[in-house]
């Protein structure tokens, strides 16, 4: 069997703190799983490291790791973004794209593995649970009544609440710490994250895969570790306005302007889940007479209305424009 190029992007910010011993405890993990080195490369994408950081993550992985960094204060969606055309544009070809938040410890030597073994045909995005927050509640129908969650943010647990992996069909979601996303996404939508919503991009993400034919899933039985919110890049100095739902940077679009008949009538939603108990006013329910039994939209519009509708488009932010350090 071929094995799968991946590209581990773990994101780094230190716009609030400074977190340089964990960035090397976690890279070295990294550095550590049970996957041939030919097969993977593990980039560095940081947003306002300060010099210090820079150059002891230089000094201590310079020979097994490549740094993308970003000077000026910019949300992780965008970084990411940028960081895959960076990688791409330098003469890498990769199967898989790892977002791995810094406060993620890649605990598990066999997740690369683990990632290997899935048919690029069938899955198109694979993501690990974590032992705190890693937003169950919105996975399933069945996650509440079965794991008791309650109300609870964030919630530990001492083993994996999935113990076989479990689909994330659309009108769901888990939270964003490490999920690696086929290359195919990349390819069709030109960008992986969502990067007009300032927070709330983790529901679109089955859509998107959908909509490619692909499935969204949790991969039972491996919990990693998450240390929760050390680098505190989501809050104002990198995004602007956290209580905003779009970034009026990267879109002229509101949430009424995207939640219309069309996307309906093509099979989006949006918040689902979360109205339920909420009451949010901002979703809309999907059309689940769109959707075949193993949750893969049937039409081929989804796929263009998220391209065209949930990324930014040049004319209003231009990722070439992004200033950036590449080694």
């Amino acid at each position: 069997m071929k094995m799968k190029n991946i590209a581990a992007i773990y994101n780094i910010c230190e716009l609030r703190n400074k977190n340089t011993e964990m960035y090397k405890s976690h890279l070295e993990s990294l550095l550590s799983q049970n996957y041939p080195h030919s097969n993977y490369k593990i980039i560095v994408s940081g947003c306002g490291v300060t010099d210090h950081t820079k150059e002891v993550l230089k000094q201590e992985f310079k020979d097994n790791i490549h740094f993308v960094f970003y000077n000026d204060p910019y949300k992780s969606s965008v970084t990411f973004n940028k960081t895959i055309d960076v990688i791409n544009e330098n003469g890498f070809s990769f199967d898989e794209y790892m977002y791995i938040a810094s406060d993620i410890n890649i605990t598990n030597k066999s997740c690369f593995e683990k990632i290997n073994s899935y048919s690029s045909d069938e899955f198109g995005i694979i993501q690990f649970e974590v032992d705190r927050d890693c937003g169950w509640k919105s996975v399933s129908e069945d996650t509440v009544r079965n794991f008791n969650v309650g109300n609870t943010r964030y919630y530990k647990s001492n083993s994996p609440h999935f113990t076989s992996d479990v689909q994330i069909k659309v009108g769901y979601s888990a939270n964003l710490h490490c999920l690696s996303f086929n290359s195919n996404i990349y390819k069709f939508y030109n960008k992986i994250l969502p990067d007009i919503f300032y927070w709330c991009q983790e529901p679109v993400l089955p859509y998107m895969a959908s909509a490619l034919k692909y499935k969204h899933i949790i991969v039972g039985n491996m919990l990693l570790s998450h240390l929760a919110e050390q680098d505190r890049g989501d809050l104002p100095a990198a995004n602007g306005d956290p209580h905003a739902l779009m970034d009026s940077k990267l879109t002229d679009l509101s949430i009424k302007d995207i939640l219309t008949d069309y996307a309906k009538s093509v099979g989006f939603g949006f918040y689902e889940f979360h109205h339920k108990e909420t009451k949010c006013s901002e979703y809309m329910n999907h059309d689940e007479s769109l959707y075949d039994e193993n949750g893969i939209c049937k039409n081929e519009e989804l796929k263009h209305f998220i391209k065209n509708t949930l990324f930014s488009h040049k004319n209003k932010f231009d990722y070439d424009s992004v200033k950036y350090q590449f080694s």
